[in-house]
């Protein structure tokens, strides 16, 4: 062994597995890919749950949230600032989802308007009815729909502030169009109007059959300081 190999097998760790802090068991009903599509080289509806760090109760510490499988729950776990986790409980987490959930952004909408975009994966049902991406608002406890299902199942989510003055731009990648893989799916670009997200039909253009998105951020790529 070199002296070079030495130093990184002695090498203290990065990080320490405390999985135990928060003691979450994923929720996953079967579901038969092959049967729709025999030819699949993978299933693609286990890809697990969107998972997203962020400050939801406003104490200045970032907490945990976890997608789940159809007929299971999301899952909010509160930083109680002392290393440990406590999971947030009550509506609106306590009804089971519907659909598996894709991605996820914790966003406050305002001082203390924590709001949870969750994406509402229809790869099973392949039906364009009901919401592709569901609103958490946490304070009034509730649950919108927010934005209707599309032909492509969603994927990552991605938010960003795109010229600094709180006009809000997300962006809903499409993961794949269901029964129809490897074609193309086709992504979207919503804009914040003050109340609701409403589609961009002149940037979602260029979105069209863009590919199987599986992540995205914005990014500053040429230094405006534009996202």
């Amino acid at each position: 062994m070199t002296n070079h190999e030495s130093r990184i097998t002695n090498s203290p760790p990065l990080f320490e597995d405390v999985s135990q802090l928060i003691t979450h068991v994923h929720h996953e009903e079967p579901f038969d890919d092959f049967e729709r599509q025999p030819l699949l080289p993978r299933k693609l509806s286990q890809l697990g749950p969107g998972v997203a760090w962020g400050d939801v109760d406003g104490d200045g510490f970032d907490d945990l949230v976890i997608g789940s499988g159809r007929g299971g729950r999301t899952a909010v776990y509160l930083n109680d600032r002392q290393g440990r986790f406590k999971p947030m409980t009550g509506a609106p987490l306590d009804a089971p989802v519907t659909r598996d959930q894709a991605g996820i952004i914790i966003w406050q909408r305002a001082i203390g308007q924590p709001i949870l975009l969750v994406g509402s994966a229809n790869y099973e049902d392949g039906l364009t009815a009901g919401s592709g991406v569901r609103q958490y608002d946490l304070a009034r406890r509730v649950v919108d729909e927010g934005l209707n299902a599309q032909e492509s199942s969603t994927g990552p989510l991605a938010l960003a502030d795109i010229d600094g003055g709180g006009n809000w731009a997300l962006f809903v990648g499409g993961r794949v169009i269901p029964g129809r893989y490897p074609e193309p799916a086709s992504s979207r670009i919503y804009r914040y109007d003050g109340t609701k997200f409403q589609l961009d039909p002149e940037n979602t253009k260029t979105l069209a059959r863009v590919g199987l998105v599986s992540g995205a951020v914005w990014s500053d790529l040429d230094s405006d300081g534009d996202p």
